[in-house]
């Protein structure tokens, strides 16, 4: 209890704890300790960065994407992109197609900048905080491969940056996405695909 209530009191900004009356247990010692940890690296005046001990990749113990810590392979990739709607494309490190894929992409075309492609930003901005995990998302204007207009286009890329892939959260946020995207209300936001290829 009093190694608990030392560490509490080191805490300052996290003083509120020092209020509550704790059980000598490990997990309040280890909690007290995380958010030390924490602490003491932002407040740290070493010039060495020092690692966030909350940021460390699944292990056997946390695994919260019951994947054991590795991406998915390809062949589970693959069928899970048969659930999704036509578009989306399985991107990888190399050119070899037998490795774990990297990401999964789309783009989606609109009729406007701000009118179609930026409310769209916000409706996956939406996705991805309600589903708690974020995908990279970008929104350019370029100029057409083959014809000589304008295109306004969304590129939404999914993955996974701590198993360095896949997993199938990846999928599920495609799949809302699409859901999203063939609402009623958010038709008027896309033009019709151009292929240029």
């Amino acid at each position: 209890m009093r190694l608990v209530t030392e560490s509490v009191k080191r805490l300052g900004r996290f003083s509120w704890l020092a209020s509550r009356s704790f059980k000598n247990d490990r997990a309040t010692f280890r909690c007290v300790r995380r958010m030390l940890t924490v602490d003491d690296a932002m407040n740290s005046d070493s010039s060495r960065p020092r690692r966030d001990p909350t940021a460390l990749r699944p292990n056997k113990v946390c695994d919260p994407y019951g994947q054991g810590g590795k991406p998915l392979p390809n062949k589970d990739a693959k069928a899970m992109l048969t659930t999704l709607d036509e578009g989306w494309i399985l991107e990888y490190a190399t050119d070899n197609e037998d490795e774990p894929p990297t990401a999964l992409y789309k783009e989606f075309f609109h009729s406007g900048y701000l009118q179609g492609g930026a409310r769209f930003l916000t409706i996956v901005a939406s996705v991805g905080t309600i589903h708690n995990h974020f995908p990279f998302v970008s929104l350019e204007r370029r100029l057409g491969k083959k014809r000589a207009s304008w295109e306004v286009v969304t590129k939404v890329r999914c993955s996974t940056p701590t198993l360095q892939g896949l997993s199938s959260n990846d999928f599920h946020i495609a799949l809302m996405i699409d859901v999203e995207a063939s609402r009623a209300q958010n038709a008027k936001l896309f033009a019709e695909a151009r292929n240029d290829d």
